[in-house]
This record gives C-alpha cells, structure tokens and sequence, in this order.
C-alpha cells in the first residue's frame, strides 16, 4: 500500500510540474509575440537564418 501511495504522488507531481511549466512557456511565448508586434510596427525586422548539423 505504501508503494502504490508512493508511486501516485509520485506521477501526480511530475505531471503538476510538466503542466507548470508548459504554462510557464506559453505565458513567456505569448510575452514574446506581443513585444515582437510592437516592434514590428516601428522597424524593419532583419531575420538570419542559420544552418545546424546534428549528430545522427
């Protein structure tokens, strides 16, 4: 019974952190999206495209 208690509050507080900061991020996302609209309309945006090579 201690195992199975231990296990629930286990992946409760994995999945209560994974829905943390999943809102965290769309809260910063979301932060980003209105700062780039304001500086959008003042400016010309430059945009540098970068190649990455990953390991296989």
């Amino acid at each position: 019974m201690t195992v199975f208690l231990i296990g629930v509050l286990t992946v409760t507080a994995l999945v209560s952190l994974i829905v943390v900061t999943l809102g965290n991020e769309s809260d910063a996302r979301r932060r980003q999206i209105v700062r780039d609209k304001s500086n959008a309309s003042s400016e010309e945006r430059r945009v540098d495209y970068v190649e990455s090579r990953q390991a296989a």
